[in-house]
């Protein structure tokens, strides 16, 4: 699970907390974090890309890239409300259980989409680009060695004729049809980028690991900020200018490194640092 309360403080008198029974986690935009100001999204499965094993039992989006799965953050990083999610028959059942509150392949649902806007996001999108926080409606932007559709602004009625089609088979079962659905609407603008966003194989999660967990790092550095610093133990060692972010229920024992001289450390919940443990940033 994500880190959803940072809060940098150590009880060095704490006992070592029992074995912790985590609970299920729920992906972020189903929680409280979302509220009136945040925009409807849409995130859906384009059928492309080889990520099995990775994805037979969770829908793409669930896929855990950094510190957070990808649906985690995208929603986090640009104050999403997923609405509904559109994955392969197979896994719809999984997802109607991972995602609670979200719509899952319903097609009846589609005619509430807000004419305001949705923002389309591809499930195997990993990293938010910059570009995505300024995205205009009829904007698209689309990953240029591939030329695959990363996210989309888009009206109710461009989502729910595009949405129509995957559910259909119809823009799934060859590489530009989503992209092609989408761009070639009328007053549709692409916004091609160099970068490499997507997942097309199970190795590319290690392959984008260090860039996605640096945006985790950043968000949960800005996070805690205004919380009281980090006070340790005597004798742990720190070396860096970097923050240590350690929640609560968190526990250094006496004699470790924490080594930021490169980046933050991020610990979770629960998270508990045995006696000569040297942990080097940036980490989560």
């Amino acid at each position: 699970p994500g880190l959803n309360a940072p809060v940098h403080r150590l009880n060095p008198d704490a006992p070592s907390p029992a074995p912790l029974r985590r609970p299920r986690p729920v992906p972020c935009g189903m929680t409280s974090r979302s509220n009136d100001s945040s925009r409807p999204a849409i995130v859906f499965e384009d059928a492309l890309g080889l990520i099995a094993p990775l994805d037979d039992l969770r829908p793409a989006c669930l896929i855990r890239t950094g510190a957070w799965t990808m649906l985690d953050r995208w929603t986090r990083a640009l104050n999403l409300r997923v609405t509904h999610a559109f994955v392969r028959p197979g896994i719809a059942d999984v997802a109607r259980e991972t995602l609670p509150g979200v719509n899952v392949n319903d097609r009846g649902s589609l005619a509430s989409l807000s004419e305001l806007g949705v923002l389309l996001i591809n499930a195997r999108a990993t990293r938010v680009p910059d570009q995505a926080r300024t995205l205009n409606m009829n904007q698209a932007i689309i990953e240029g060695p591939t030329g695959d559709i990363v996210c989309a602004m888009v009206s109710g009625e461009i989502a729910s004729s595009v949405l129509e089609r995957l559910l259909a088979g119809g823009a799934s079962t060859h590489a530009p049809g989503v992209t092609h659905a989408i761009v070639s609407s009328p007053g549709f603008s692409p916004l091609v980028i160099d970068d490499t966003l997507l997942l097309s194989r199970p190795w590319h999660v290690r392959t984008g690991r260090d860039a996605c967990l640096d945006q985790d790092l950043a968000m949960l550095v800005a996070q805690s900020a205004g919380q009281p610093a980090f006070s340790p133990h005597p004798s742990i060692i720190t070396l860096g200018q970097h923050p240590v972010i350690v929640p609560r229920t968190a526990t250094i024992m006496p004699g470790c490194i924490l080594d930021v001289t490169a980046g933050p450390i991020v610990l979770d919940e629960h998270a508990l640092i045995r006696p000569g443990c040297t942990i080097i940033g940036p980490v989560y």
